[in-house]
């Protein structure tokens, strides 16, 4: 297996790799897709991957730098038949350009993915999610089955058959008990968890380091159920390198493997608990560090890795605990979004300011630098239009990718700045130009902008 021989070695590899694109999923991306392709009479996904470069496995020419990850987005703004208001994008997924070969995917990624949806199209079924792990994929129907494929020689495709490092296409995946639908799904490096509309949390994949939560680390051939310690509902689950997070309704966070110091570790669910009881609204995930966002706006953060300051306290030592950001809370701002890169946070407050902090070597904190930043600092949003010239322009939505970031602003405007896929060591905010993104004919394309 050339290039991924020691792909469990991989901590700090991830930096040290080529190129990133970034695809963002925006709501219901099947419907419109389907609907779009009605139109076209052929399928503009498909040419949107290919005519980018995507698809061709080749790990020399990196021709996949210019992949039309904006392609989705396009299809809600321009399609006359999607809702008028929209939810700009649920997440960001960053796919390594290498994975995109056969050496990882028998069939590359880009092709499953579209043969999937094309099928699933037949039985008037859309896929909605897409989580994408170090080698393996999962994607979620709106008839809530999960479908897997890439390398299962952990176990992380949930297959039972025999192990493999190169499973031979994508299939559903079958879980125990009768009619499981799934709600949300979330990929770590190497393993996988499901919520389904029960409130039954499901993992499976690697064991190595503690990641299924069974309070041991042997391997286990089969997708098992997550008990936690309360009887809570979950609202949210996320997962990140060899990482869990359980988000519950009444606000209490679960996480695993807990690593207190370097010989205390659990391996089973364990709450995470702020000071004072606060509750926790919503969960971010690094690798190795997590940012916890309090339903009364406070950041607090904890991990084992702070060496570019991504834990936000003015310096580099790691926290056990979760412990406040104290820098936040002196300038009054009460956050309302969180959002975690590889080693980097961008968060949004209730007025619409935008903070970033952690690692900058490639320009993703958006600063003018390429310094890291021990502490948040406020960000400079620059004004694209003249009409809003003397007004402070809002954010909406922030997002961070594995080594950028996405503001969406309340001009309708996105902004980016980092490195992927389109850009390079940007380091300061620009306007993401959509129409450079659309890969229609020209015909096309000017009925549905004009």
């Amino acid at each position: 297996m050339k290039g991924f021989s020691s792909r469990h070695n991989h901590e700090d590899s991830y930096a040290k790799q080529s190129q990133y694109s970034s695809l963002f999923v925006p709501e219901n991306i099947g419907a419109s897709m389907r609907q779009f392709d009605s139109i076209k009479h052929h399928n503009p996904i498909l040419d949107s991957f290919y005519a980018s470069g995507l698809g061709n496995g080749s790990l020399n020419k990196n021709r996949g730098r210019n992949f039309c990850h904006l392609s989705y987005l396009i299809y809600l703004e321009v399609n006359p038949y999607a809702p008028k208001k929209i939810h700009l994008f649920v997440k960001i997924l960053d796919i390594e350009l290498l994975t995109d070969i056969s050496e990882v995917y028998k069939t590359l990624w880009s092709v499953q993915a579209l043969q999937l949806q094309n099928e699933l199209s037949i039985s008037e079924s859309d896929l909605q999610i897409f989580e994408i792990g170090q080698a393996h994929s999962l994607a979620v129907s709106n008839s809530n089955k999960v479908y897997s494929f890439g390398w299962n020689d952990c176990h992380q495709l949930g297959r039972q058959t025999p192990i493999t490092e190169n499973a031979n296409g994508y299939a559903p995946i079958t879980f125990p008990g009768e009619g499981v639908k799934a709600k949300s799904v979330a990929t770590g490096d190497d393993h996988s968890l499901m919520l389904d509309y029960q409130g039954n949390l499901y993992i499976w994949g690697d064991n190595s380091r503690g990641q299924l939560g069974q309070g041991h680390c042997r391997h286990v051939n089969k997708i098992s159920p997550v008990e936690l310690p309360t009887n809570d509902s979950i609202k949210e689950i996320k997962a990140k390198g060899s990482s869990s997070f359980v988000l519950t309704h009444s606000g209490k966070a679960y996480c695993w493997p807990l690593y207190m110091d370097a010989e205390e570790v659990f391996l089973k669910p364990s709450e995470i608990c702020l000071p004072q009881k606060l509750q926790i609204a919503s969960v971010g995930c690094g690798y190795n560090f997590a940012v916890l966002l309090s339903k009364n706006g406070l950041v607090f953060t904890f991990g084992k890795d702070n060496q570019v300051g991504q834990l936000g306290h003015n310096d580099t030592f790691p926290r056990d605990a979760p412990a406040l950001i104290e820098s936040l809370r002196g300038e009054g701002a009460k956050i309302t979004e969180v959002s975690c890169g590889f080693k980097h946070v961008i968060c949004k407050t209730a007025v619409g300011r935008v903070y970033t902090w952690g690692w900058g070597e490639k320009g993703q904190l958006g600063h003018g630098n390429f310094s890291n930043l021990l502490a948040p600092r406020l960000l400079s949003i620059p004004i694209t239009t003249a009409s809003a010239l003397g007004t402070k322009i809002k954010a909406l939505q922030v997002k961070a990718g594995f080594k950028h970031s996405v503001i969406f602003l309340e001009d309708k405007k996105i902004m980016w700045f980092g490195s992927n896929g389109c850009i390079d060591d940007q380091c300061v905010p620009i306007e993401i130009n959509l129409a450079h993104k659309v890969f229609f004919s020209f015909e096309f394309s000017q009925t549905l902008f004009t």
